[in-house]
């Protein structure tokens, strides 16, 4: 898989685009369905996905994020890889730039937000728009257990069946300089 130019802008924006750049893609905003997926042609039906992960990642504090990105979402994915995305903390505003030829599009996927507890024992997502037969990503992601990283991993398929359980052992951690907050 090419290698997506822009690792370190995709760091800034927390372990779902940490876990897309790695994967050579950038997704960005969640609405479940928003790719247009979620027909069952040819009998196909919807997926369930059973998911765990090590929750020992990521922090008890925080909620942690199950994406489910359909064929559209991937396939969106795969045609703006070559955009980047940086922030300006000073305007708080978002510039998007892409190669010539390409038009920027949000690759969307279903969210389902967890507790650590929950991950430990493995989380059902029934997709809405995953259907058999089709690719699928399904990343994990929130803060990492120090508190101040954050933490992820995925897998990625095709789905064979209509129910998938999936144990993402991967996990990676972003490694910035964690400075305490007030109170700390």
């Amino acid at each position: 898989m090419a290698h997506h130019p822009a690792r370190l802008v995709c760091a800034t924006f927390g372990v779902l685009a940490l876990v897309a750049c790695n994967r050579g893609t950038l997704p960005l905003a969640p609405n479940p369905g928003a790719n247009g997926a979620g027909g069952q042609a040819g009998g196909a039906k919807p997926v369930v996905f059973t998911v765990k992960a090590d929750p020992s990642a990521f922090s008890d504090k925080k909620q942690i994020t199950i994406a489910v990105y359909d064929a559209d979402a991937l396939a969106i994915a795969e045609k703006t890889a070559g955009c980047t995305v940086s922030y300006d903390t000073a305007t708080r505003q978002e510039k998007v730039s892409c190669p010539p030829g390409v038009t920027y599009q949000k690759a969307v996927p279903e969210e389902t937000f967890v507790s650590r507890a929950d991950l430990a024992k493995g989380v059902t997502v029934a997709s809405k728009t995953v259907m058999t037969g089709e690719r699928y990503r399904v990343t994990v992601g929130g803060m990492a257990a120090d508190d101040c990283n954050s933490a992820g991993g995925s897998a990625e398929g095709t789905a064979a069946v209509d129910a998938l359980a999936l144990t993402i052992t991967d996990i990676a951690q972003t490694l910035m300089a964690c400075v305490p907050t007030r109170g700390q």
